[in-house]
C-alpha cells in the first residue's frame, strides 16, 4: 500500500467557497430581481459543499491511497488499475506578473472518462482545468511528484501489464545467437 498526504488548504478552500455559495443564494433568495429558484438552487449546491468538506476534515482520508486492487482518491471508492490508462508526472509553466513558476502534479488518465464520476466531487470540478483526466497536487511528502507518479505507475504495470498485453514478468527473454558473415 501506498499513500500520499494531502494538505487540508483544499478542504478549508472548498469550505469558504461553500459557505460564500450559501451566502451568495440566500442573497438572491432574499432578492426581488431574480426567481427565488436561483437562490435555492445556490443555497443546495453550497450545502453540499460545505458538508463533503466538513466529511474531509474529520474523515483525514489521504489523498490517495493505491493498494493492489487499485487507486483510492480522497477517501472515496477503489478505482480499479485496469480502469487507469496511465499515471504520469505532470506540469505547466505559469507566468503571473513577471514571476515564473512551473507546477508539479501527478496525472491520471482513464481508459473510459466517465471513471471520474465514481471520484469524490471535488476532483470532478477541478478536471476540466487538469493536465491528465484528473490531477492530484501532493504538497506535504518527501517524494518529488515525478517520484511518487512513477511508483504508481509501476504498480500500476505490476497490477495490469503493460498497454501491449505483456504482464511483467511472464515475459521471455529472447534467445541470443551469434551471426558469422563471411568476408
Amino acid at each position: 500500500m501506498y499513500e500520499v498526504k494531502g494538505s487540508y488548504g483544499r478542504a478549508i478552500g472548498a469550505f469558504a467557497v461553500g459557505i460564500l455559495i450559501v451566502v451568495i443564494g440566500l442573497l438572491l433568495y432574499e432578492s426581488r430581481d431574480v426567481t427565488p429558484v436561483v437562490g435555492v438552487f445556490l443555497m443546495v449546491v453550497g450545502g453540499l459543499t460545505l458538508l463533503s468538506s466538513v466529511r474531509n476534515l474529520i474523515k483525514r482520508a489521504p489523498l490517495v491511497r493505491a493498494t493492489e486492487a487499485g487507486v483510492s482518491f480522497g477517501g472515496g471508492r477503489v478505482i480499479p488499475w485496469t480502469a487507469i490508462k496511465q499515471v504520469y508526472s505532470a506540469g505547466i509553466d505559469v507566468q503571473v506578473n513577471f514571476v515564473r513558476a512551473r507546477t508539479a502534479s501527478i496525472a491520471f488518465d482513464f481508459h473510459n472518462r466517465r471513471t471520474r464520476f465514481r471520484l469524490p466531487v471535488g476532483f470532478w470540478i477541478s478536471s476540466p482545468l487538469a493536465i491528465g483526466d484528473i490531477d492530484v497536487s501532493p504538497h506535504a511528502t518527501a517524494d518529488r511528484p515525478a517520484v511518487i507518479a512513477s511508483k504508481l505507475e509501476a504498480m500500476r504495470v505490476r497490477a495490469v501489464g503493460t498497454e501491449d498485453g505483456i504482464t511483467v514478468g511472464e515475459s521471455e527473454l529472447p534467445a541470443a545467437r551469434v551471426v558469422e558473415h563471411d568476408r
